[in-house]
């Protein structure tokens, strides 16, 4: 991700795993959500650049409670997968496509002669 102001929001886009972590503890952790709550409203947006690869410089909204962790990572064992499998006049199919990385992805390498479909349940 490219440097992005200091909000709350983009902190806790930025340190979500500390956070995430820090909510499994017992008590500390319905603190520490109850805290994000109040924090980061859940409709709240955060505006990011993805630095990875074939979506490089790429430019979503996400939400910063969810957003990390639906990032495609550079090691990632689906981010290789789609890579090597996915060639150009395919179709892929993203269920459960949060907010479309790998979709936008999967644009990229099938190309215009492909297809993608994405389906996210969650308005």
């Amino acid at each position: 991700m490219s440097e992005r102001p200091l909000t709350i929001s983009n902190v806790v886009m930025r340190y979500a795993p500390v956070v995430t972590k820090l909510r499994r503890m017992p008590v500390l952790g319905k603190l520490v959500h109850l805290a994000a709550k109040v924090a980061v409203p859940g409709e709240a947006l955060v505006w990011s650049c993805v630095d990875l690869g074939p979506v490089q410089n790429t430019w979503i909204a996400l939400n910063p409670r969810t957003g990390t962790t639906t990032v495609p990572q550079k090691d990632s064992v689906e981010l290789h997968a789609l890579l090597e499998q996915l060639k150009p006049g395919m179709t892929f199919y993203d269920l459960g496509a949060n907010f479309g990385c790998y979709s936008l992805l999967a644009a990229r390498l099938v190309g215009s002669g492909g297809a993608v479909f994405s389906f996210e349940p969650d308005p």
